[in-house]
């Protein structure tokens, strides 16, 4: 069975070129959310394996919506990368403490969503 990341951002291109890199370059299911209400209406009915996810959403942030996951599940049962267009890093340090296992920042490159979530999925060959 393949697993399945949830992407959830409020951008469209944002949700279709990076579930489209996922999909190409890993053998994943990819369910994308534009907002968190969205993104939590999945995650109860949907067996999900990594979360992405933007810090700037409509509705509540990035940063309360980690909270809040990480109240149900550990770093170890759900992985959560970050995708911000932020290079802060005392906002980095704070995700890191609030239990986020990877971030990556927009604008990304290809090379760098392989590298990224191969530590989480197998390569396509």
């Amino acid at each position: 069975m393949q697993p399945t990341v949830l992407i959830v951002d409020d951008d469209p291109i944002i949700l279709l070129t990076l579930g489209e890199a996922l999909k190409i370059n890993f053998n994943v299911n990819v369910i994308t959310a534009e907002t968190p209400m969205k993104a939590f209406e999945i995650m109860a009915t949907t067996g999900i394996n990594l979360v992405v996810l933007d810090m700037n959403l409509p509705g509540m942030d990035g940063k309360t919506m980690l909270e809040r996951i990480r109240k149900y599940a550990d770093k170890e049962r759900l992985p959560v990368v970050v995708c911000t267009g932020m290079s802060d890093r005392s906002l980095l340090g704070e995700l890191v403490v609030l239990g986020i296992n990877d971030y990556i920042v927009k604008p990304f490159r290809m090379d760098m969503i392989i590298q990224k979530f191969q530590n989480f999925f197998p390569v396509n060959k």
